[in-house]
């Protein structure tokens, strides 16, 4: 078993990582993980809360109250969307 093993490419196994799987596009990926980490720390701090509670409720209020600016009419469907979206990055 190890003779079919060591058979193996290097590439075709699974403990190597690929070394350039977008060709072209040179990323930093610590710098990228900075940021997502980032992100991630505001999505949970009181003034996100803050900000989009009030985000939500000029949404609700114009899309109720406000006749000719009915984007999203009730039952909300894009806000529902925007809401699953925030949720699948947080």
């Amino acid at each position: 078993m190890s003779e079919r093993f060591e058979k193996l490419s290097a590439r075709s196994r699974l403990e190597t990582p690929l070394e350039n799987r977008f060709r072209g596009l040179d990323w930093d990926a610590e710098a990228f993980s900075r940021g997502s980490e980032k992100v991630a720390r505001f999505l949970g701090t009181g003034r996100y809360l803050v900000i989009q509670t009030a985000i939500v409720a000029v949404w609700i209020l114009l899309n109720i109250f406000a006749l000719r600016l009915q984007w999203d009419p009730y039952p909300f469907i894009l806000l529902n969307l925007a809401f699953s979206t925030q949720a699948a990055y947080a």
